[in-house]
Formats: structure tokens, C-alpha cells, sequence
């Protein structure tokens, strides 16, 4: 039954998000938004793309600390990467997930360890966006006071953290997930790991901040803030959505939260856009360096202890 609706969900996926896509593009208007992407002075682009670059350096190290596989940082690299650009490529999201199980498995680490890392990751950026994006929907899409923001964003995460064991705990990888959290978050592991975490969201948004920048919206912690609103809100949707890398789920989502906060239309669909592109130009440029540049192999022996 589950192949059948994935037969059917899969191509109304792409498409959906390929439609929302157009209409941002619509929204803006072609003709505007190849004038205001030219406007842009190269400066800004190349610190979106530095600052993007950190945010993927950070992303790298946070999975090989997951992972704990005995493989260089560059071996590590090639992994995230190329999950990053499969989840993509496949038709529903989820393969860049299926990539780093398979690509894991190619070093000799057990699939119930690949399993538990990928959703340790996902768990650490649920909580984190998922706390981000409670704040703001609360506050200003449902105009909530402050000890009712707090309220509902402590409730989504107790929900969500009580509420996991129940349902995850018949697959098999739960006890090496459980394994792999308690070794995540024990001492000082769990503060450098939500730093980590923190830091990979945090560069996300100053890489959109400065795109913003770049169109003439004034850069400060007010705007990284609502860059991070943004980014932390879009990928929530977008993981519910299920729509390959949340193709214009996430965008449109990006745009409306930058527009609820003074942004016009035309400049916050333009960097989003230029957003997306760079995300991917960024990791396929850095993919052909890695494999194509000489390096010396790790040694491939599996997982450290």
C-alpha cells in the first residue's frame, strides 16, 4: 500500500513544489528579479556565500561528531554533502537521509548507528527551529503575550519529547538511538553539540541577512534574528510538507516571514531565491573540489569507540 501512495505522492510533491516556486518567481516578476539580482554588489554575494560555507563546515563537524566514524573530516564532508544534494534530487524528501544511512554503511557503521545519528540530527534541529519558529508564531502570527509564547513553545517540545518514546520505540534503531543521545548530551558534549547547532542556524541567517543587505535592508541583530525566523519556520514546514529539500515550501515561507517584518516583496523574494541558489551552487562547487583534488583516503576501519 505504501509503495502505491508514494507512486502518487511523489510526483504531486515535486510539482507542488516546483509551482510554489513559480509563484514566487511570479510574485516578484521575472523582469524584477533578474534587475534587482544585478544589482546586488558582488561583496554581499561572496559574504552570503563565506557565511554559508561556515554553516556547512559547522553541519560537517556536527555529523561526524554524531556518526563518531574513523574517517578524515574531508571523507565526513563528501558524505554531508552529497546527502544534502540527493535530498534533492530524489522525488520526497527523505533521500538525503537514506544517503548518509547508505554512505555510512560504505564505512563499516552499523545501520541501527546510521539510523540513530540522522534522526539525532534531525531531533537537534527540530528543537532548536521548532523553539525559534514557536516564538514567532506565536508572538506575531497569533499575537500571543510573552508567558503564553513561552507556554506554547515549552508544550510543542514537551509534546514532541514525550511523545517520541511511544511512537519510535518498536523500530529496532531505538535502543542504539537512545545509546547514541545519552552519549550526545552527556556533560559538556550536549552544550558544545547545541552550539554546534546553534552555530549552523546562526550562519544560515546571517548569509540571508547579508543577501538582504545587499538589496538595501539595513543589517543588525534585529534582522539576523528575523533571517533566523525565517529560515527556522521554513524548515519546520517544509520537514511536515515532505516536498524533496522543502522546494518552495520552504521559500514562500522564507518570504512571508520576511515580509511580516518590514521586507517589500520584491527584495524578500529575490534573496531567498538567490538564497536557494547559492545553497546548492555552494556544495556543488565544494563537491567537485573534493573529489577531484588529491587527498589522502581515511582509513576506513568504521566506527570510533
Amino acid at each position: 500500500m505504501w509503495k502505491s501512495v508514494n507512486k502518487v505522492f511523489r510526483p504531486i510533491s515535486i510539482v507542488s513544489g516546483c509551482l510554489l516556486l513559480g509563484y514566487l518567481v511570479w510574485r516578484v516578476g521575472p523582469g524584477r528579479l533578474v534587475h534587482t539580482i544585478s544589482s546586488i554588489p558582488p561583496f554581499f554575494a561572496i559574504g552570503a556565500v563565506l557565511f554559508w560555507g561556515i554553516n556547512l563546515a559547522l553541519g560537517t563537524l556536527r555529523f561526524r561528531r554524531f556518526s563518531r566514524i574513523e574517517a578524515s573530516y574531508r571523507e565526513a564532508a563528501e558524505i554531508y554533502l552529497t546527502a544534502f544534494l540527493l535530498n534533492y534530487a530524489s522525488m520526497i524528501q527523505g533521500a538525503g537521509a537514506g544517503a548518509k544511512i547508505s554512505l555510512l554503511g560504505e564505512k563499516n557503521v552499523a545501520i541501527s548507528r546510521s539510523v540513530a545519528t540522522v534522526i539525532l540530527e534531525v531531533l537537534f534541529d527540530v528543537l532548536l527551529t521548532g523553539a525559534v519558529a514557536g516564538i514567532y508564531l506565536s508572538k506575531d502570527v497569533l499575537k500571543l503575550g510573552m508567558s503564553y509564547q513561552f507556554g506554547a513553545t515549552i508544550a510543542c517540545l514537551a509534546l514532541l519529547i514525550a511523545g517520541s518514546p511511544i511512537i519510535l520505540r518498536r523500530y529496532p534503531w531505538w535502543r542504539e538511538f537512545v545509546m547514541v543521545l545519552h552519549r550526545s548530551i552527556g556533560s559538556y558534549r550536549g552544550i558544545f553539540n547545541l552550539l554546534i547547532t546553534m552555530g549552523i542556524w546562526f550562519t544560515a541567517g546571517v548569509s540571508l541577512s547579508i543577501l538582504l543587505s545587499g538589496f538595501g535592508v539595513e543589517f543588525g541583530v534585529l534582522n539576523v534574528w528575523r533571517a533566523i525566523q525565517a529560515l527556522a519556520t521554513g524548515f519546520i514546514f517544509g520537514l511536515i510538507t515532505l516536498v524533496p529539500g522543502g522546494l518552495g515550501v520552504r521559500d514562500v515561507t522564507w518570504a512571508l516571514v520576511l515580509e511580516r517584518g518590514g521586507v517589500t516583496a520584491t527584495v524578500a523574494g529575490t534573496a531567498v531565491l538567490m538564497m536557494r541558489l547559492i545553497s546548492i551552487a555552494t556544495v556543488v562547487i565544494i563537491l567537485i573540489g573534493l573529489r577531484y583534488s588529491p587527498h589522502k583516503k581515511g582509513n576506513g576501519k568504521g566506527m570510533s569507540e
